[in-house]
């Protein structure tokens, strides 16, 4: 990538999760506000089979955040899990309308991914 001054900075590599951080996703995600792009290297991957959004309604904020805990705990790993309190979801609702409930204190929006339910040796489906 070029910076404003002109200098040339290189960043990833063939590694994935590297330790440190993610200056390649930094930049990359500045669309262009930070430093031009000038080559990228990317790893393509299929698309999963099939993808679901959930979700799900919560009275408090620490039922929400105990929920998080729980699907950790099983080792299920979401593609994203976002947490909106009350505030947030009427803020967010007010711009958006998408029709989340205002009378909720917290709600989770989970996403998950994989393999349509039916498959043998499928191992966890989302259903």
């Amino acid at each position: 990538m070029v910076l404003p001054d002109g200098s040339v900075v290189e960043t990833g590599g063939k590694e994935t999760d590297l330790p440190n951080y993610d200056l390649s996703g930094f930049f990359t995600g500045s669309e262009g506000t930070i430093a031009l792009i000038t080559k990228a290297t990317v790893r393509l991957m299929r698309q999963p089979e099939m993808v679901k959004t959930l979700l799900a309604i919560y009275g408090n904020n620490e039922d929400a955040g105990r929920t998080v805990t729980a699907i950790t705990e099983q080792a299920i790993v979401p593609v994203a899990v976002e947490m909106l309190d009350g505030v947030m979801l009427r803020m967010v609702e007010e711009a958006t309308h998408a029709g989340y409930p205002l009378d909720a204190d917290a709600v989770l929006l989970i996403e998950l991914e994989g393999l349509k339910e039916g498959r043998r040796g499928a191992g966890r489906a989302c259903s």
